[in-house]
């Protein structure tokens, strides 16, 4: 058991102040205030606690200890954690590009941290096994002889008691690349964050074999460089999970002084861009996310309305799908803003069918209709539907 994890799901208590977590509770309470949009100190039965907010992820302290925060499913028992862990891995993989296996046994004493690490260590040791890219770097130092061209300046200035050299500048056929760099940032900063002895194992070979290759000095230089050819295609994999890590490394969204690393996701976020992959794989249309153009008063134009997805049949908007990362546990639990907010998307797409998609819940909500007739006249319907979390369930987006 692992004493310095500690695992619960967004919404939930992280840390209840005593004397003898005091040290840790300060610096949790220091990262809180700090990023109140993630977790936040309260007043609870008259005890401080430090609550999460919606978010999932990762934070590690100085210290070492890490706070995995998890999603809230519905029916969950009180410290059951296998079933949320499963639906990280599950809809973080899908939103990343990540191959993932839901046969794959989850271990209750790692966090997801590890998983993506492991999934990168096995990702690169395939790239290994094939072949690193290579390809020209011009390089300039002193030589015996000459190749490519001579720097004159230089070489005058480096070598004017060593008549026997030459300073030049030439190409040379090198493993150092944009993609390995930036492989090997990855694989550095996480030997730093992995608590796996296997992991780490193989960590050290990947940089064993990078050892001609230089770290990445910018990253978002680097992956510029990144061009999907036909050849660069097998590090699709392993350049998504270098980005999660590498982007976040940067700390220009959550820090604080006493954290060491944090990975954090808007459940919000996260369950957007599950459904719309999940939709654009069963959809054989035009699906299009984070539509742009129409506002809800027209003179002046205010209010931006950005519907989450919108289906296109024959260039003309034929659904409109939303998300809303809620558990709805009874009619009332619906919120009347969603719906007028469907209801403007409606009528400013011109579109008729309307999709509001919730994440599932614990039992079956027979109080609710097929779907919401929003005028007599029966022009406009509003789908609630409830998504499956496991698996690939179209009905969510069946109106």
């Amino acid at each position: 058991m692992n004493t310095n994890l500690i695992t619960i799901c967004e919404s939930e208590t992280i840390l209840k102040l005593t004397s003898e977590n005091r040290k840790l509770f300060e610096m949790l309470e220091d990262f809180a205030l700090r990023n109140n949009s993630v977790m936040r100190p309260v007043i609870e039965n008259g005890e401080k606690v430090i609550k999460a907010a919606n978010y999932v992820g990762i934070v590690k302290l100085n210290d070492g200890t890490v706070i995995e925060i998890l999603p809230k499913l519905a029916g969950k028992k009180a410290g059951s954690f296998s079933e949320p862990k499963k639906l990280v891995y599950q809809m973080l993989s899908a939103l990343l590009g990540i191959p993932y296996n839901d046969r794959d046994t989850v271990d209750m004493n790692e966090t997801f941290l590890e998983y993506f690490i492991s999934v990168f260590a096995r990702e690169c040791m395939k790239i290994i096994k094939s072949g690193l890219l290579s390809g020209y770097v011009s390089v300039e130092e002193n030589m015996t002889a000459v190749q490519g061209n001579i720097l004159f300046a230089e070489n005058i200035r480096k070598n004017l008691v060593h008549r026997e050299r030459l300073y030049v500048r030439h190409d040379v056929f090198s493993p150092d690349r944009a993609e390995n760099r930036l492989i090997k940032s990855t694989a550095s900063l996480m030997m730093k964050l992995s608590k796996s002895h296997r992991s780490s194992q193989n960590l050290k070979q990947i940089l064993a074999y990078l050892d001609d290759v230089k770290f990445s000095a910018d990253y978002d230089v680097d992956f510029s460089k990144c061009v999907n050819t036909r050849n660069a295609k097998k590090y699709s994999i392993v350049l998504n999970i270098c980005r999660l890590f590498l982007k976040n490394h940067n700390f220009s969204e959550y820090h604080g002084k006493y954290v060491a690393y944090a990975m954090l996701f808007p459940m919000e976020d996260v369950f957007k861009s599950y459904i719309a992959g999940l939709i654009k794989k069963n959809v054989h249309k035009t699906v299009k996310t984070q539509i742009n153009g129409e506002y809800l008063f027209s003179k002046p134009e205010m209010f931006t309305l950005r519907p989450d997805i919108v289906i296109y049949d024959e260039g003309k908007p034929s659904c409109i799908v939303d998300t809303r990362w809620q558990i709805i546990e009874k009619k009332n639990d619906i919120s009347a803003d969603d719906m007028c907010r469907l209801y403007a998307y409606a009528q400013k797409f011109n579109c008729s069918e309307i999709v509001m998609i919730y994440p599932e819940s614990s039992e079956k909500l027979t109080e609710l209709p097929e779907c919401y007739c929003v005028d007599s006249d029966e022009k406009i319907h509003i789908h609630i539907r409830f998504a499956q979390l496991y698996g690939n369930d179209k009905s969510v987006i069946s109106p």
